[in-house]
């Protein structure tokens, strides 16, 4: 199977590698990637040891957490080599993570365009 990538094909080409169906059928359980999970899954996991389960428990960061990081990355800034612009984009990438939860592919892919913020004012001030 092959195919070229080009801004045109690009969709095209991410259909055949995770289907490995030239009709775009998109089914679940076939194609090279379903087939290299499956190696990595069931074969190489058991050659080198590898737990196939969770082996902890996740819970999630506090509102208190989340502060902690905010405040280190404001605070700490002398001690964190990056540009002002990286900071606040990472500042609110933290926000958004902590608020809803996403996934880190999810987040990087929201535009400016995509979030509308308000102002809310303290009803009992």
């Amino acid at each position: 199977m092959s195919c070229t990538v080009s801004p045109t094909s690009k969709i095209q080409c991410r259909s055949l590698w995770f289907s490995g169906q030239k009709n775009h059928t998109n089914q679940r359980g076939q194609g090279p990637v379903f087939e290299i999970c499956q190696w990595i899954f069931y074969t190489l996991a058991k050659e080198h040891k590898l737990a196939t389960t969770l082996t902890f428990k996740k819970i999630e960061a506090t509102a208190e957490d989340v502060i902690v990081l905010l405040k280190t990355l404001c605070q700490r800034a002398d001690d964190i080599p990056c540009q002002p612009s990286t900071r606040v984009s990472f500042h609110g990438i933290l926000l958004l993570a902590a608020i809803r939860g996403f996934r880190r592919a999810t987040i990087t892919s929201i535009k400016y365009r995509d979030v509308s913020l308000a102002v809310v004012r303290d009803p009992n001030n």
